[in-house]
């Protein structure tokens, strides 16, 4: 058997009243996404403007960050050979400073010495000797 649905106008324009109003809330919901959506990608375009900035000036700070580090190490490095240098002066300068100090003593003995050699010269010329006109002819 057969059932024959009878369709009356009452039902038919029941039926598209409430179809319209299903198409015009999905009309809304669809706007209301939409601008959802909308939202969404200008936060997203937003966010990733703001990540590139920062990318950008974290990159600066990163170099700058690595100039100074490469000038600080060149300074230490600069530092450590005056340093060195500088111990390495201080310790000739101290055997230079005990060559001086044995220095003075040997200049007083060789002057006590010629002094010495002096008044032994002294003694030996003063005594009486040929002149010295008769040792030439």
């Amino acid at each position: 058997m057969v059932k024959l649905y009878i369709t009356t106008d009452r039902t038919f324009r029941y039926n598209v009243r409430t179809n319209n109003k299903h198409v015009s809330d999905l009309k809304t919901v669809i706007v209301k996404k939409t601008g959802e959506i909308h939202k969404c990608i200008e936060i997203n375009r937003q966010t990733h403007n703001t990540i590139s900035r920062t990318n950008g000036f974290n990159r600066m700070i990163y170099n700058a960050y690595s100039e100074l580090y490469k000038k600080y190490t060149a300074l230490v490095r600069d530092f450590d050979i005056c340093r060195n240098s500088l111990r390495e002066s201080a310790n000739k300068l101290s055997e230079i400073e005990k060559l001086y100090e044995n220095l003075e003593d040997i200049y007083n003995e060789k002057v006590s010495e010629c002094e010495r050699l002096k008044k032994s010269e002294c003694t030996v010329l003063k005594t009486p000797s040929e002149p010295e006109e008769n040792k030439i002819l």
